[in-house]
């Protein structure tokens, strides 16, 4: 099984496509990728913490949803991804009108970047390696937050 530094490894490398440019017209690929953000970065967690890991997301989901673990905050963020990208992959003739920006906003602004959050929280990963994600609710263009202090002047 990969260690924690190889999921955040991958983590950090589809986020980069995330980011991309590549993705503007293919929204349905965009929030493909933005699941696999939070596949690794739980992963991440998962290795770092000794907990159960899994080769399927259907073990991940039945372990991430018990409401007897602490990861049940991860969970209500993760399950909209999933289905997000499950829909994005199999409904074909919609997905990329399922997709409009406000949508992508709230999956990849919100969903991801709370997994995001909890799991940069919970094991020694830099923050500043992963700014903040802001997605534009009409353009879908997406920039990323300065998480630095600005500098003063003397």
């Amino acid at each position: 099984m990969p260690t924690p530094s190889e999921h955040i490894n991958q983590w950090k490398r589809n986020r980069k496509l995330l980011l991309s440019e590549a993705l503007v017209d293919y929204p349905e690929w965009r929030i493909t990728v933005a699941f696999y953000c939070a596949v690794h970065a739980v992963e991440a967690l998962l290795a770092a913490r000794a907990l159960p890991r899994f080769q399927d997301h259907a073990g991940r989901n039945r372990f991430l949803g018990d409401q007897g673990n602490k990861l049940l905050q991860i969970w209500h963020s993760y399950k909209p991804l999933f289905d997000a990208s499950h829909d994005a992959r199999y409904a074909c003739p919609d997905a990329a009108r399922r997709f409009p920006p406000a949508v992508q906003k709230q999956l990849i602004q919100a969903c991801l970047q709370h997994i995001e959050g909890a799991v940069i929280a919970a094991i020694p990963v830099p923050r500043a390696e992963f700014p903040l994600i802001e997605v534009h609710a009409t353009t879908g263009k997406i920039t990323l937050k300065n998480l630095e202090a600005p500098e003063t002047t003397p």
